[in-house]
């Protein structure tokens, strides 16, 4: 994936060309009350002929002289003016108070923000996060109080950790529903960051609760750019190269002082973290044509990514394309919308054990085979070097140089909308919508691999394993809307609708191995010399289909506007679902809110709004899978392939009883406004009960099977929300913008049917029974529990243990963890106590800088590196050995405690760029902007790990790399685990031009 110069040199000069215009006779400048107004539309009335002022708020047209020029800017108000023989015209256009009051979409239309009572929060694009950014929601990052998004490490092919609020369900979807240009559940990895307008996030259950089940997580609204009525043709590129580097990485031995703490000695000197890692480099380019006449507008971009992993043979390559069709018809009373978008991807995953074994691997082992100091068959490794006979160790440069996970999915999207204004007080509004995907991944391991390849077995060498998946969606959607102004004091807006999705997914996956010894070949091409295809029981095989995974609901909604200052919302959708059984398939989902804007009444000085509302609503979440209320049965197979096969007494149990999981949400809001200032305060409390989860149950009761889905549970949250935005100058050519958001939240397990327990095993080597995370009843989620370090060492180099309770005995044993007389404590809590982000915006001239701070605090993090490798333990004298500022060489025995748990409290500068736009005003080229930025340009943080952020949730080690791994557990936050990617820093330059 190394960028090549001359292709994107060549991709820069073909966009360059479409610049060329007609010459101009007409010049003149566009402005308002405060100066100029850069991008006004300037069209000769009638004809397609149009411009847009420069950055100066210049334009120069070709009119006639008996033309009229029909010049519009957004939040002004139209003017038309003759040319009559005219060679210069100078426009001052007048403020229209209707237009800039900012309209919000929400869930089924939209509303003016000062009569919005809900919890909902608006991005746009200009305040989006900038530099290379791999995924939408990283445009999002510290950006809206209460939404968390982190993506701990810097891998280009992960997907953030998303939580809005905490912690929304606990066997549902975890993550907000995303609904694209008004379709619910499209694949937000299918909008390329550049097609982006606007982002708005639904944040409490009265906003999320027309939505339903879908909704339960919260709901970000996502608006892509689309035509401009009256525009001629405009042609944007935009373009950006970057590169990344490591920003921190586990500090270990090198060879000097590894051998000194008594290290087996092997010869070399190797820096296995620079043997499987590299700089990065990325570009982006994106060309759009944007336009339109008075019926028809359209927008058409075309997106290429290429993104490089720090982790050598990892990254992507991605190619986007999107088209946004709009047209008026029949008096413009119908409107028709048709948009699709199609993505191309392919994944060069890598293998994070790389990554994990680079830390651990014998720092004086050599790369390559024919350096050891010993004979060693070099060629049965593919050349590479490997310390035979030990458990769990493996060259890592081999991993990420001979093994190949790869991925390739293309993704389309279509959508057609149609509104219909019967009236014009009435409309109706109906929608097709669908969405398919398909991706085939591939890992293969050669024959010369240890890791995964075997390579020492003499008959079952290399392995291949293959996954194929298919994932559709269909969407039906039609409600209608009636508006209209009772008397002079109440406005009423009242929507009904009906929807229905159905979603389809199958999946296969194919392995088999012992390929052909001694040849440089890549057999995942060639399956079928696999010695596995004449050994029965050695090729693994399995497939799953959900057909028919059906959601229709009905609902309704009123807005009410009483004396333009009192404001009512209410909503109700009942909807039901083909995943639970046929008694409980239907769930009544209510909400309501009312605000008041208090100012209308007190009319403070220079206060423009001073709001406060109310909102309750109830969502729901469905089962994570298909068919969890019906009975499981394994097939148990003969002992030959004529003897025949027979069903289990089954491995689940039925029950139909098995219901919707309910969110009960009450939130507190004030706005308030000036001119310069504004904040938003939310206080909110949230209910989570009947939990869906799988529950141990007894097997007497139901013929044999000790497991079934059932409804049991109650989760308690508390937080609060709090931003705040100040223009701290305002002046022409001078503008500065600072805006602060504060979250906080406290989530309490209030019942647990399955009753207390310690989870979240550390793993193996050798505490595969060291759980960390305590699940209790009445405590806060994400409490890591443990014994206490005393900080003295005995004679034996064992840590000496705290007696928390001072009964004379130390009882620390793992099986005791949850007795009375157990010395255990809470170490720490894997949930932040609160977020911080800071953003920083400011312009002077042609110049602009922008800039987001954000931090996190009150959290802890068990360092697993530490645990394990920090320890000078003599058995493992063949291991490189962790040395962080905490290592204390007289420690040989591995023993979790308080002392390998942090605190982990950060402050980021997360996001820097500066920019510069240049006033071309030529035939050719309107203006370009240059600029250059920064991401995770500095991290202030006490933690030694590689990354301090967060880990919302846990997936243990063995599950990374697995093609087919399970759900990571929301109740056990605070583990950073040995598979991770290293985190990245990363710099740009980006390149945009207006033609």
């Amino acid at each position: 994936m190394k960028i090549t110069l001359f292709k994107s040199v060549m991709i820069l000069g073909a966009f360059l060309c479409f610049g060329i215009t007609h010459a101009q006779e007409v010049t003149g400048m566009v402005s308002d009350a405060n100066g100029p107004l850069p991008g006004a539309s300037v069209v000769v009335k009638g004809t397609t002929t149009g411009t847009q002022t420069d950055f100066d708020g210049n334009f120069t047209i070709n009119a006639s002289g008996d033309a009229t020029l029909v010049i519009s800017y957004i939040g002004f108000k139209t003017t038309e003016i003759a040319v009559g023989g005219q060679t210069t015209i100078n426009v001052t256009l007048e403020e229209d108070a209707q237009a800039l009051e900012e309209v919000v979409v929400t869930g089924y239309g939209s509303q003016a923000k000062k009569e919005i009572t809900t919890a909902v929060t608006s991005v746009n694009a200009e305040d989006f996060n900038q530099g290379i950014i791999s995924a939408p929601t990283q445009l999002l990052e510290g950006k809206v109080a209460g939404l968390s998004v982190y993506n701990r490490g810097g891998d280009p092919n992960a997907a953030p950790t998303i939580r809005l609020r905490g912690i929304s369900t606990i066997g549902g979807n975890t993550e907000p529903l995303v609904v694209i240009d008004g379709v619910l559940g499209g694949s937000l990895n299918n909008v390329d960051p550049n097609d982006i307008e606007n982002i708005t996030v639904l944040k409490d259950g009265s906003a999320a609760a027309i939505y339903g089940t879908r909704g339960s997580s919260g709901v970000i609204l996502v608006t892509t750019k689309s035509g401009r009525t009256g525009q001629p043709m405009q042609l944007t590129y935009n373009g950006q190269f970057a590169v990344s580097t490591i920003a921190n990485q586990v500090k270990v031995m090198n060879s000097d002082e590894f051998l000194a703490a008594g290290g087996n000695d092997l010869g070399s000197s190797t820096d296995w973290i620079e043997e499987v890692t590299q700089s990065g480099f990325s570009q982006v380019h994106n060309i759009s044509a944007v336009g339109g006449t008075e019926d028809v507008t359209y927008r058409v971009s075309a997106n290429y990514r290429e993104n490089e992993g720090i982790l050598i043979n990892s990254g992507n390559t991605q190619f986007n394309a999107r088209t946004n069709f709009s047209t008026r018809l029949m008096n413009d009373k119908l409107k028709l919308d048709f948009n699709t978008a199609l993505t191309q991807r392919e994944r060069e995953r890598g293998f994070y054990e790389a990554l994990r074994y680079a830390v651990t691997y014998n720092p004086t082992a050599p790369v390559f085979g024919d350096d050891a100091p010993f004979p060693f068959a070099s060629a049965q490794y593919g050349g590479y070097f490997e310390t035979l006979g030990l458990f769990d160790s493996f060259n890592p440069a081999s991993i990420a140089n001979q093994s190949k996970n790869k991925e390739e999915s293309n993704t389309l999207n279509y959508s057609l909308n149609a509104n219909y204004r019967f009236t014009d007080h009435f409309s109706a509004n109906v929608s097709y919508a669908g969405q398919n995907i398909k991706s085939d991944t591939r890992i293969y391991y050669p024959t010369t691999t240890l890791f995964g390849g075997n390579a020492v077995s003499p008959t079952a060498r290399g392995r291949a394993n293959f996954l194929s998946k298919d994932e559709s969606f269909q969407l039906f959607e039609a409600y209608g809307t009636y508006t209209n102004t009772i008397s002079d004091l109440v406005a009423l807006t009242v929507a009904g609708g009906y929807s229905y999705q159905e979603n389809d997914y199958n999946d296969y996956f194919f392995g088999l191995g012992d390929f052909p010894p001694g040849v440089n070949f890549d057999f995942s091409n060639s399956i079928q010399t696999s010695q596995d295809l004449l050994e029965a029981g050695r090729i693994t095989a399995n497939s799953s289909r959900r057909d028919g995974d059906k959601i229709i609901a009905f609902f309704g909604r009123v807005n009410a506007t009483f004396d333009d200052a009192i404001y009512l919302n209410a909503s109700i959708r009942r909807e039901g679902s083909s995943r639970f059984g046929p008694d409980q398939q239907w769930g009544l989902f209510p909400a309501i809110a009312v605000g008041a804007d208090i100012n209308k009444y007190l009319q403070l000085d220079n206060v423009n709004l001073l709001k406060a509302r109310l909102g309750y609503g109830v969502t729901g979440a469905i089962p994570p899978g298909v068919g969890l209320y019906e009975t499981v049965y394994d097939v148990v197979n003969g002992s030959s392939g004529s003897s025949g096969s027979g069903t289990s007494n089954g491995t689940r149990a039925a029950n139909p009883d098995l219901k919707w999981e309910e969110k009960r949400e009450l939130n507190f809001g004030v706005e308030y406004a000036m001119d310069r200032l504004s904040a938003t305060l939310d206080i909110y409390n949230r209910n989570i009960v009947d939990f869906i989860f799988l529950a141990n149950v007894d097997a007497a009761l139901f013929n044999g099977i000790g497991q079934r889905y059932e409804n049991a549970g109650k989760l308690r949250t508390n937080g609060v929300e709090f931003s705040i935005n100040y223009d701290i100058l305002k002046k022409e050519g001078l503008t500065y913008n600072s805006g602060l958001i504060f979250s906080t939240y406290k989530t309490i397990l209030k019942e647990n049917a399955q009753g207390d327990q310690v989870i979240a095993n550390l793993g193996s080597p050798g505490q595969n029974d060291t759980n960390v995370i305590l699940v209790k009843e009445g405590e806060e989620v994400g409490q890591i529990w443990g014994p206490v370090f005393s900080g003295d060492v005995d004679a034996n180099g064992t840590p000496i243990l705290v007696d928390i309770n001072g009964d004379g005995q130390l009882i620390t044993g793992q099986g005791s963890a949850l007795d009375e007389n157990a010395d255990f404590e809470v170490l720490g809590k894997g949930i932040p106590d609160f977020e911080l982000g800071w953003t920083n915006q400011l312009a002077f001239g042609n110049w602009d800088v922008n800039a987001f701070f954000r931090g996190v605090f009150g959290h802890s993090l068990v360092n697993s590196f530490r645990a394990f490798y920090e320890p000078i333990i003599g058995s493992q004298a063949s291991y490189n050995f962790v040395n962080t500022k905490y290592a204390r060489p007289e420690i040989k025995t591995a023993q979790f405690s308080s002392y390998y748990v942090e605190k982990a409290d950060f402050f980021r500068l997360d996001n820097l760029s500066v920019g510069y736009n240049f006033d071309l005003s030529n035939d050719y080229i309107k203006n370009i902007r240059l600029s250059v930025s920064a991401q995770n340009l500095f991290t202030i943080t006490g933690y030694s790990g590689t990354q301090p952020d967060p880990a919302l949730q846990d997936v243990p080690d063995d599950l990374v790399s697995n093609l087919r791994s399970g759900s990571a557990n929301v109740l056990a936050p605070g583990i950073d685990r040995r598979n991770t990617y290293f985190q990245s820093r990363t710099f740009s330059l980006g390149l945009n031009v207006n033609f």
